[in-house]
């Protein structure tokens, strides 16, 4: 669920700007799941693979995986790691039936 093989929308230069606010060390050390310096030295090798070596295949896999969980968190977790909504429950129609009953 949290990997993706080869993620070219993730790493291409024209990507979306929340991969790169969700992999900002800021937004690295607010969650504290990854180490932002070690997410830097990733990054930064990634350029210096081939897009079909093995080795940048391990590096976007895991930068994938770095980027999944920082959406995760993002999303369900309070937000404030990139510019973008957070996910809130809809509501239900049993707490408007049972705020109904309280009131009457």
């Amino acid at each position: 669920m949290f990997r993706a093989t080869m993620s070219p929308a993730f790493f291409r230069p024209e990507r979306p700007a929340w991969v790169d606010q969700l992999l900002s060390p800021e937004s690295l050390r607010a969650t504290g799941y990854f180490d932002p310096a070690g997410v830097a030295r990733a990054r930064k090798a990634q350029h210096t693979k081939s897009r079909f070596s093995l080795n940048r295949f391990s590096l976007d896999w895991g930068l994938a995986g770095v980027i999944s969980t920082q959406l995760w968190h993002h999303l369900y977790c309070g937000g404030g790691l990139a510019d973008m909504p957070t996910w809130s429950p809809p509501e239900r129609a049993e707490s408007h039936a049972a705020a109904a009953r309280i009131v009457a």
